[in-house]
């Protein structure tokens, strides 16, 4: 009996083996049902590629379910996602890419990049530990799902050291329609100090570099389409703060 219970589990191994078609990578590594830690800072904007692999020979159409296990302390934190040219809003706990059968995945190809999955969180005041959960689903085979649960922490110090370097204000008007100011103040020029807009996607689509100590940042925004963008405080690179942007021709 023994033999034959070891013989029937090791049959539906390989049965689920092959039945799964999709694997998740961040970069070489494979993530799919693993749980791995991302390191957070407060008013800095996080987001981390996955990518999606067609491991078999057959198309497979699918579809991305974020859910939010545990929710972020504060409400100025927003988590929400990007698949192929589209992003999807932090509206609900629960949120699908869009509707119908999803997006088809070619045979042995792999979606990365912009084109993959984008796990993006607005980090506001308080959003440490928080657990989201990305699910991707094959429509035409039921229980065919690569999954990954990302655990957001903060980092101890908060980067204090690199905050010290200066500091900027919320954007205002926000929503904006023609010229959005921030205002903003650095400790030594020789930090190479700039702000920039990006879209919902990453791509720079504003650049303001810093001359002075102290001012403010006028930025037109009347050639940029509706919608949300963000815009970061960049000391020598490195993104000391990023938040939240809504540009509205209303």
């Amino acid at each position: 009996m023994k033999k034959i219970l070891t013989s029937l589990f090791f049959i539906s191994a390989i049965t689920y083996s092959f039945g799964q078609s999709l694997r998740l990578y961040n970069g070489a590594t494979e993530i799919t049902a693993t749980t791995f830690t991302v390191t957070i800072s407060a008013n800095v904007l996080q987001a981390n590629d996955i990518d999606i692999h067609n491991i078999t020979g057959s198309s497979v159409n699918f579809k991305i379910r974020r859910t939010i296990l545990s929710p972020p302390m504060d409400s100025t934190c927003a988590v929400y996602f990007c698949a192929g040219s589209s992003c999807y809003a932090p509206s609900a706990l629960t949120v699908f890419n869009e509707p119908g059968s999803g997006t088809s995945l070619a045979g042995m190809t792999n979606l990365t990049g912009a084109q993959g999955l984008i796990a993006h969180f607005d980090v506001g005041a308080a959003c440490c530990e928080t657990y989201i959960k990305y699910q991707v689903y094959n429509t035409n085979l039921a229980g065919d799902t690569a999954t990954v649960t990302i655990h957001y922490t903060c980092a101890s110090g908060v980067d204090d050291i690199e905050k010290a370097k200066g500091t900027i204000s919320n954007a205002y008007p926000n929503p904006a329609n023609s010229i959005v100011a921030i205002n903003y103040e650095v400790n030594n020029l020789s930090y190479n100090g700039k702000i920039v807009i990006y879209d919902m996607l990453g791509k720079q689509v504003k650049e303001f570099i810093i001359t002075d100590k102290q001012g403010v940042a006028k930025i037109n925004v009347t050639d940029l389409n509706d919608g949300i963008y963000f815009y970061s405080f960049l000391m020598d690179g490195k993104a000391i703060a990023t938040r939240k942007l809504v540009v509205s021709s209303k």
